[in-house]
């Protein structure tokens, strides 16, 4: 892909978890085994009755000045907890796990906090401490009434957790607008997305990829092409899910939006909560 490495993450709960399409799932961010290695040998004569685990989600890059005289226990247990990240949930409970879509960032050759720790440095089997966020701005309308759901990148999780729950109360008339940047390396969830095609649950299907040299390079290319269809599902009723980059797809399907319905529809739609966003 020419795009950061995408990882499709699940996790196991140890006991019984409820969350509900649309959620957020928090995860602590925790060093790899690098990092804590690397901090140990640099105060080695320090260390030798220390335990790993004791620096496991403590921040080791931005470090509290040392006190003079100051017990190496003492100036550790002043050291900052490392963050939570959030990532939209792809999976519903019935499904019995947590699924995450999770793309690395990488900054000036580091991985990011988040991203490094769940797709590089965690190990298969390893605990990962994890909460729950109810996320009320993107939660389904829970009525048997067509809905549009656009997306692009990470943002399939969001939008898959809402499918997943239409499919199993049955709601018909499912449109999915998604955007990446080339198809043979960048299809995400091919066969869920086929199957859910050819069984008619997914009335609609428009796939963009924005490097392959198509007419519809772009989310809002596909839209602006489809207005007429997209307005006469509006007016029937249909609700709005996007999911995914704010500073690109986010903003311009906004834009779009605003273009075809019109500003006051748009405003309409907000105030109906029929156009919900979880964008970042």
């Amino acid at each position: 892909s020419q795009g950061n490495p995408l990882f499709r993450v699940r996790l196991e709960a140890k006991s019984e978890i409820s969350w509900q399409s649309g959620d957020i799932v928090e995860i602590q961010c925790a060093n790899g085994a690098q990092r804590i290695d690397d901090f140990m040998l640099r105060h080695a004569t320090e260390t030798i009755a220390f335990t790993k685990n004791t620096l496991l989600y403590k921040n080791l890059v931005s470090l509290p000045p040392r006190a003079e005289n100051e017990s190496f226990e003492a100036w550790t247990e002043r050291f900052e907890r490392l963050d939570y990240r959030e990532y939209s949930v792809a999976s519903i409970p019935e499904q019995g796990f947590i699924e995450m879509v999770i793309r690395q960032s990488i900054e000036q050759g580091e991985l990011g906090l988040g991203s490094g720790w769940m797709t590089e440095h965690s190990n298969l089997g390893e605990q990962i401490l994890v909460r729950i966020r109810s996320n009320p701005t993107f939660h389904l309308v829970q009525e048997n009434k067509a809905a549009i759901f656009i997306g692009n990148g990470s943002g399939i999780a969001g939008l898959l957790a809402h499918l997943h729950t239409r499919q199993q109360l049955a709601y018909t008339e499912n449109w999915l607008i998604f955007g990446e940047r080339q198809q043979q390396y960048d299809r995400l969830y091919p066969e869920l997305i086929e199957d859910w095609e050819k069984s008619g649950f997914l009335t609609d299907l428009d796939l963009v990829y924005s490097r392959d040299g198509h007419q519809n390079k772009y989310v809002k290319d596909c839209l602006m092409q489809k207005a007429e269809q997209f307005k006469t599902w509006v007016d029937h009723g249909a609700s709005i899910y996007v999911c995914g980059s704010l500073k690109t797809m986010g903003v311009d399907v906004d834009h779009t939006l605003n273009t075809i319905l019109g500003e006051d529809k748009v405003i309409e739609l907000l105030q109906q909560k029929r156009y919900l966003r979880d964008v970042y």
